[in-house]
């Protein structure tokens, strides 16, 4: 049978050479023949699963719930996918009619039913995500109301602060998640987080509306790798308007150099920074996805 050296696994499924070894020594997801020198020869199965763990933990699984499952059942998560996203569909429509008629107890039950019977990221952009976007446009079109709107967000955050994110010793990088003060706009944050977890990166999520000095006091200690902000505007806070000063006073308090994520927002001309050392504008948390993969 063909042998494959671990420098060809990683190419080919897009996982560190270090992940694998983690994989292999705390999960016995593998167990690699040796070479006379030492190297690790993988067989095709193990090129194949590693194949379908990695397509399984970018949908929001972890290594250490689906490590235990062979090749077949592997397989067989992924074919559940198509499934589960009719499923979601349905709720959402389950929680349209429940809304409309303020039968609060039954969202909240599908919300966590939702939430229980999925991944991380199939509750995110099979059914948050949707149903949110839905609910805006019903909104905007006057068949929900704003304080609908809100009930529904409320319940979704509540589930979410449900996940128990835990430190990640094999951690690609540290993530710090906040917004500028003024901006309560948490739910999106509160995804952004999650995502943060799944794509294995440390998080420190600090919340809502914090003004530039003790955000920079915290980050200072904190040392990230990559302050998160979400900068979604609202009736309350103006991104245009307020998002560079914000960066600037930020600045002026740093004493690191650390990237910043805004999320939710959009190109503008902003100045340059000592230790803003790289500024990213992510518009939508699909492309936040995207981007933490790549990370």
């Amino acid at each position: 049978m063909k042998k494959i050296n671990m420098r060809a696994v990683s190419m080919s499924c897009g996982i560190l050479p270090h992940t694998l070894r983690v994989w292999e020594q705390r999960y016995a997801v593998f167990n690699p023949e040796r070479s006379q020198g030492g190297q690790r020869l993988y067989s095709e199965e193990d090129l194949k699963k590693a194949l379908i763990l990695k397509k399984l933990i970018d949908q929001g699984y972890t290594i250490s719930h689906i490590a235990k499952f062979n090749l077949n059942e592997l397989q067989k998560m992924v074919n559940t996918f198509k499934h589960k996203k009719s499923e979601t569909k349905d709720s959402n429509q389950k929680i349209i009619n429940y809304i409309e008629l303020f039968e609060i107890e039954k969202i909240r039950e599908e919300i966590a039913y939702i939430r229980l019977n999925t991944n991380i990221k199939e509750f995110v952009f099979d059914f948050a995500l949707p149903l949110l976007r839905l609910v805006g446009k019903m909104v905007a079109n006057e068949k929900l109301t704003v304080t609908q709107e809100h009930i529904i967000s409320n319940l979704i955050s509540d589930e979410i602060k449900k996940v128990e994110i835990q430190g990640k010793k094999d951690s690609r990088a540290v993530m710090a998640l906040a917004t500028p003060d003024g901006n309560l706009h948490e739910l999106s944050l509160l995804i952004a987080n999650l995502l943060c977890y799944t794509n294995r990166h440390e998080t420190h999520y600090l919340g809502a509306s914090h003004p530039p000095a003790s955000l920079a006091n915290a980050l200072n200690t904190i040392r990230p790798t990559c302050l998160v902000l979400g900068v979604v505007s609202s009736d309350f806070w103006n991104y245009e308007k307020k998002i560079v000063h914000f960066l600037n006073n930020l600045e002026k308090f740093l004493t690191f150099e650390l990237e910043v994520v805004l999320g939710g927002g959009f190109k503008m001309n902003f100045p340059k920074y000592k230790n803003i050392k790289k500024l990213l504008i992510i518009e939508t948390l699909e492309d936040f996805d995207k981007f933490l993969v790549q990370y």
